[in-house]
């Protein structure tokens, strides 16, 4: 991604998503006030709010990592760093499919420890009958 190019701030390209639904990754710039340049990540044609502090927080030559739930059920895993003279690029991405994922991890985990209680007692009992 470029930011400038002879002088002037360069528009971002690609299709705008929209973080409420999509699992596309995207990307925001603001300039050193913290107010956005552009955006490819929408939410009901409006760019997401940030929480207060994250831009302050992020130092020249460092990056900030954290997640965010802008809008209600949709989490984001972000990282911003800052840009110099320009401001912050924030790059972002839904966790549905990671949630989704762990959750059925969870699942697994839990089925496959009842079928080994079921079993171990299953054991157990046969050997107490054979005594």
């Amino acid at each position: 991604m470029q930011i400038e190019q002879n002088g002037k701030i360069v528009p971002l390209e690609g299709e705008k998503v929209d973080i409420g639904t999509s699992t596309e990754s995207f990307v925001v710039v603001y300039n050193k006030s913290g107010e956005v340049i552009d955006s490819t990540g929408i939410h009901n044609g409006q760019v997401p709010k940030l929480p207060d502090g994250v831009l302050q927080g992020t130092v020249d030559g460092e990056k900030t990592i954290f997640t965010w739930e802008p809008v209600e059920n949709v989490r984001i895993a972000a990282v911003v760093v800052s840009s110099g003279k320009y401001g912050y690029v924030l790059s972002g991405r839904a966790l549905a499919d990671t949630e989704y994922n762990l959750n059925k991890l969870t699942y697994i985990l839990l089925i496959t420890y009842v079928l080994l209680l079921v079993g171990i007692t299953v054991v157990a009992v046969v050997l107490h009958k054979k005594q």
